[in-house]
């Protein structure tokens, strides 16, 4: 919408404006909301390895209430498939690019924010990445807006003090008004979902080794990982028992092999 900068990097930067600043669904989303103002998407593309295609939005997000107080952002953890997504809209609202997500050296910033107060905010990066996808350049072109979308659908807080493992919801200052004690026993529901779970990350992980050594098969297999992701995002929204402290553990265990196998590729 704002004039379209092109540098000698081959970074291309334009401004985009939020369709809406609420998030549609999740429990983050009622914490967060984003700042109505002009957001700089960039776009640039690599071939170190293989040709590889990036976006990245910079949103500023604020708390809409205060949010954890007394806990150590490092024990705040997000159960779902992201912490938040957002979607590239053109000037017709069609989508064009699907559930650009918060980059993963961003969440010790998102997770920050949420131990501040009503009307915090902090600016969050929010990427999607291709690899060797053709239509990229269109899709820069197209983007015009952006919509807020899903957030996880719940904030877990694991004290390292603690051996007793705890989701809770906090008010002004240190008053707790919600405390939830997970499971005692594990849920059949859940060992299902976390076995499933498992599987798709070993699976994504092969994709990344892949697509780091240049394989272009990589390149067939990313649509079907990223629908599986969607799926699987569904199914753990529609799961109506808790998780039990052992299977939370588990599932920040899959989660944190998942994000470091990311970062590694980044490095």
């Amino acid at each position: 919408m704002a004039m379209l900068v092109s540098c000698s990097s081959g970074v291309r930067v334009k401004e985009i404006t939020p369709t809406s600043t609420e998030f549609t669904d999740g429990e983050l989303a009622e914490y967060i909301e984003v700042v109505d103002q002009p957001c700089e998407l960039s776009f640039y593309e690599t071939d170190e390895h293989m040709p590889t295609q990036y976006f990245r939005l910079k949103v500023t997000l604020r708390m809409k209430k205060d949010g954890f107080k007394n806990v150590d952002a490092r024990d705040i953890s997000f159960q779902g498939w992201w912490s938040a997504s957002i979607n590239l809209v053109d000037n017709n609202g069609y989508e064009v690019l699907n559930n650009l997500t918060v980059k993963s050296d961003e969440f010790s910033k998102l997770k920050k924010l949420l131990t501040g107060s009503e009307g915090d905010t902090e600016e969050i990066v929010f990427e999607e990445r291709f690899i060797d996808h053709v239509d990229a350049p269109k899709y820069f072109k197209q983007a015009s807006k952006f919509t807020p979308k899903y957030t996880c659908y719940k904030i877990n807080i694991e004290s390292s003090s603690s051996a007793e493992k705890k989701s809770k919801v906090l008010t002004k200052g240190s008053e707790e008004t919600s405390n939830k004690i997970f499971s005692d026993t594990d849920n059949p529901d859940w060992n299902e979902l976390l076995d499933s779970y498992e599987q798709y990350v070993d699976k994504y992980i092969s994709y990344l080794k892949k697509a780091s050594k240049g394989d272009l098969t990589a390149i067939s297999e990313y649509p079907a990982l990223m629908q599986k992701a969607q799926e699987f995002d569904n199914k753990i929204r529609n799961v109506k028992s808790d998780m039990s402290a052992s299977q939370l553990a588990r599932y920040n265990k899959i989660s944190m092999k998942m994000l470091e196998a990311a970062q590694n590729l980044n490095e």
